[in-house]
């Protein structure tokens, strides 16, 4: 097909459906040049091909890209996001989750992601993506082993206006208890 003029194969591949596009794109670097990525839409019609149900491949609407589905997490799988359900355009690899692009919010510290039954998580003491050390603890388990504390931010730090009348935190709650609870 090489041999062919350029407009001539230009027909052809017009003429190619999603799955023989991307076959004949891997083929080479001049195809992969010049056959264009496949829109959202197109994906979404190879992954509902008999192609991509035989060989496990779901499309992730980040990296635009059909990838095996144990590159996803389970909640991707399955559900509204998964191959039958009513938001595929939402799923979104794990690649794509841990290292997001720029602007797009995916998986963020403490966030327990489940795959293939187990569980991991972006750990918030270390922030590298490992094994969950416990359920609901947001740590991985060397860090939650070596008893490291998550990093905080102090009360004041974190206040949005500053307290004209400088009450301190220890004030507030001893007003608290006074005028609340007694009598």
């Amino acid at each position: 097909m090489s041999k062919l003029p350029p407009e001539i194969q230009l027909t052809i591949i017009d003429q190619l459906d999603p799955v023989g596009k991307l076959n004949l794109r891997i083929t080479s670097r001049y195809y992969y040049d010049t056959i264009k990525p496949l829109t959202p839409n197109e994906l979404l019609q190879t992954e509902k091909s008999d192609w991509a149900i035989k060989n496990g491949l779901l499309r992730c609407m980040d990296c635009k890209r059909l990838r095996p589905s144990s590159c996803f997490a389970d909640s991707m799988r399955k559900g509204k996001k998964g191959r039958n359900g009513l938001e595929p355009e939402k799923r979104f690899c794990i690649d794509c989750g841990v290292h997001p692009k720029f602007g797009r919010n995916r998986y963020t510290p403490g966030s327990e992601i489940e795959i293939n039954t187990q569980r991991w998580v972006i750990c918030k003491v270390c922030n590298l993506f490992m094994k969950l050390a416990f359920r609901g603890t947001g740590r991985c388990q060397d860090c939650f082993e070596e008893n490291k504390d998550i990093p905080r931010f102090s009360f004041r730090s974190r206040r949005r206006y500053s307290d004209p009348w400088e009450y301190t935190d220890d004030d507030i709650l001893e007003a608290y208890d006074k005028y609340m609870w007694e009598e």
